[in-house]
């Protein structure tokens, strides 16, 4: 069998999108967009949990968080006859990242075990450790580009990697919840025998 944990697996298929974003660098002359900025292939080499203050509430914290983004660049000269216009695409890693959730869990009064979850904060510390150009660009621009795109792509990527986890947590988690609290429940003290045999009280 398959002995896989299954965050690695889960964090694997975790996918989410950048919106688009648009700049003006050298003093107006060039306009340059990022878009279809796409981030994929999550990993995390450290969880620790902690319990915080109220009912039922916990935090995780995730070290060693590496997360991979592609996008596509382009810019205009806002004096075209100097300059041509030109795209390609760009990639960027992430290493030495970390983020924290704090989450609520709701408990089966029966069991005692969680049958629920609800994200309630986000906090990402992403830092990218390589970008890199496909496609012809102005060496001019080369270094601009690469320190913009850096400075903004940490900031989102943190924004948009919490949104995502918060909607996964809310849903996926708290329907996964919900159904092994489905599959414990012949087991809860008074319940019937199960069709063909339950278990024996």
């Amino acid at each position: 069998p398959d002995s896989e944990s299954p965050l690695p697996a889960w964090l694997g298929s975790l996918h989410f999108f950048v919106p688009s974003q648009h700049f003006s660098v050298l003093d107006g002359a060039f306009n340059v967009s990022l878009a279809a900025i796409r981030c994929s292939n999550i990993s995390i080499s450290t969880l620790a949990s902690a319990r915080l203050d109220g009912p039922e509430r916990l935090q995780l914290n995730a070290s060693g968080l590496t997360i991979a983004c592609a996008a596509n660049w382009s810019y205009v000269a806002t004096n075209p006859l100097r300059v041509p216009a030109a795209s390609g695409s760009v990639t960027v890693d992430t290493a030495g990242s970390s983020a924290a959730l704090a989450l609520a869990l709701s408990t089966d009064a029966h069991l005692g075990l969680p049958n629920g979850a609800r994200a309630l904060g986000c906090t990402a510390a992403i830092v990218i450790r390589d970008v890199s150009f496909s496609g012809s660009i102005v060496a001019a621009l080369l270094k601009v580009l690469e320190a913009l795109f850096r400075y903004t792509l940490e900031r989102l990527i943190a924004a948009q990697l919490c949104s995502a986890v918060r909607t996964a947590i809310d849903a996926n988690l708290t329907s996964a919840l919900r159904e092994l609290d489905t599959e414990l429940a012949p087991f809860r003290p008074g319940a019937p025998p199960r069709a063909g045999g339950g278990y024996d009280r």
